[in-house]
């Protein structure tokens, strides 16, 4: 058990000088060596938890998204929800748009849509009014809902005139 835990552990630690890396430089740049150095840990330690860089994106983005759904699993207020999403966006909006413009961005995209899907099934599963409505509805508005907030999101982020506006105004618009 204890394994585990340290294993969880220095996963999270590569992730996070993963991120730290990715604000700085598109993913395509990002060599193994470098997260290795930036984590404190070898090479062969990096590749016992991942198979390559890719497979670290797809851990981190899945784990995040795990993060997020627990943060909103009592929530019924969509707005604080939505506004957390672009608070996280936000905090690491150079490392997404690194990611966007680089060969793993359906990774990114995937991941975005997972995020606003979960907080989306979150709040449709607490509001009361959804008591008695079939999972199959609920899973298609909170699909419905998160598509339409993940299609304006990438447009904000890949946007240098389209959609000039704070995370908070384009909130308050979502």
């Amino acid at each position: 058990m204890g394994n585990k835990k340290s294993g969880e552990r220095t996963k999270g630690i590569i992730a996070e000088s993963f991120k730290n890396i990715l604000q700085k430089k598109s993913i395509d740049k990002i060599k193994i060596q470098e997260i290795a150095d930036a984590s404190g840990v070898n090479r062969q330690t990096f590749y016992y938890h991942f198979d390559d860089i890719y497979a670290l994106l797809k851990w981190t983005t899945l784990n995040d998204v795990k993060n997020l759904r627990e943060k909103y699993s009592d929530s019924d207020d969509y707005i604080a929800v939505v506004t957390d999403i672009y608070d996280y966006i936000t905090d690491n909006k150079a490392a997404f748009l690194n990611i966007l413009n680089s060969k793993a961005h359906e990774v990114f995209e995937d991941f975005i849509l997972n995020i606003f899907t979960e907080g989306m099934k979150a709040v449709i599963e607490n509001l009361e009014e959804s008591n008695g409505v079939n999972e199959y509805y609920k899973d298609f508005i909170a699909q419905f809902y998160a598509n339409a907030i993940y299609g304006i999101t990438i447009t904000w982020l890949k946007s240098n005139s389209v959609i000039r506006m704070s995370p908070d105004d384009l909130i308050k618009v979502i």
